[in-house]
């Protein structure tokens, strides 16, 4: 059993773990489990923390995070709504409005 406790890998698969079951159950919303498993990643220094953070870095990332927020903007003041409205409206006009040819 010692073996296990000593392999390098053990404390990095451990809390990967950890958050793979917290996030599956869900008994801690995500964001504090996201936010638990960078605090541990950091205390055990699995890794330096330019290599934990540095997805935050990448240009990827905040563009998928802007869109997030444009969408729940969008939804919050009721843009959303009105656009589906809008939308429907449309195709009740133009007969089978916005539905492919094949869907009757």
């Amino acid at each position: 059993m010692s073996l296990w406790l000593t392999h390098p890998l053990f404390l990095p698969s451990l809390i990967v773990g950890v958050t793979i079951v917290l996030w599956a159950t869900s008994l801690l919303p995500e964001f504090i489990t996201a936010l638990l498993f960078f605090a541990a990643a950091m205390m055990a220094k699995i890794a330096p923390p330019e290599v934990i953070f540095g997805g935050f870095a990448s240009s990827a990332f905040w563009l998928v995070f802007s869109g997030f927020v444009l969408g729940i903007a969008i939804r919050k003041t009721g843009l959303a709504d009105r656009a589906a409205q809008a939308l429907s409206a449309g195709a009740h006009r133009l007969g089978r409005g916005w539905s492919p040819a094949w869907y009757s």
